[in-house]
This record gives structure tokens, C-alpha cells and sequence, in this order.
């Protein structure tokens, strides 16, 4: 069991904001948004839970402005994770693995006893 992360979508400025770093630039990316997955097998059953969310890129960081056809989801997820800082990912990662055992080891039920 390890949480796999994934780009879902961007959003993107067509021209760079006024002002920012990237101003003028073409196509500048925003907003990410996400989910990070785990999955496991157990007694040939298959678990899966998600988390999903969105997070903004504003205001800008780092000098290197990345052309929108050169941006790779290995670069998105890196923009993604330092904007969210390292205690979020963790928690984002506890969160799906605790979704993922509450699967294979239910506390509670549903139903009518009828």
C-alpha cells in the first residue's frame, strides 16, 4: 500500500497576470487540481480510496517559468506538494490510508434488521 498521486486538471492564465513574475508569459498554470489513491488486495478482494482536492499556485514562487507544452505532471506534482507543504501531503496520504483500512476493517454497518 503506497498513496499514488495524480494531476486531474490545470487551470491556467492564457497571458500572465500583471504584476506577477510571470507576467506576459503564455499559458501560465494556477491552479492544480488533484487526488491521490491507494490500493490494496486482501483475500482476492480489491480496496481503492481517494482524496481529491484543488489547490491554488498563487502568488508565484521559484524564477524558472516553465512553457505550458514543457510542463510534465512530474513537475505539477512537485509545484503541487511544496505549495502544500509536507505536513499536508502526510496528512493527505494518512487520510487515504485510513479510508483504505476502514474498507478491509469496517466499524461500522448499514442496513434494516427487517
Amino acid at each position: 500500500m503506497a498513496a499514488t498521486w495524480s494531476v486531474s486538471q490545470m487551470e491556467d492564465f492564457i497571458v500572465g497576470p500583471e504584476g506577477s513574475v510571470f507576467e506576459g508569459e503564455s499559458r501560465v498554470v494556477f491552479v492544480v487540481h488533484w487526488q491521490c489513491i491507494d490500493e490494496t488486495t486482501v483475500d482476492e478482494t480489491t480496496y481503492s480510496a481517494r482524496v481529491y482536492g484543488s489547490q491554488g499556485l498563487q502568488p508565484f514562487t521559484g524564477s524558472q517559468f516553465t512553457p505550458w507544452a514543457d510542463v510534465t505532471e512530474a513537475q505539477a506534482l512537485e509545484w503541487l506538494h511544496d505549495k502544500m507543504g509536507a505536513a499536508e501531503v502526510t496528512r493527505c496520504e494518512s487520510n487515504v490510508a485510513a479510508k483504505l483500512q476502514s474498507q478491509i476493517n469496517p466499524t461500522t454497518e448499514t442496513g434494516i434488521p427487517w
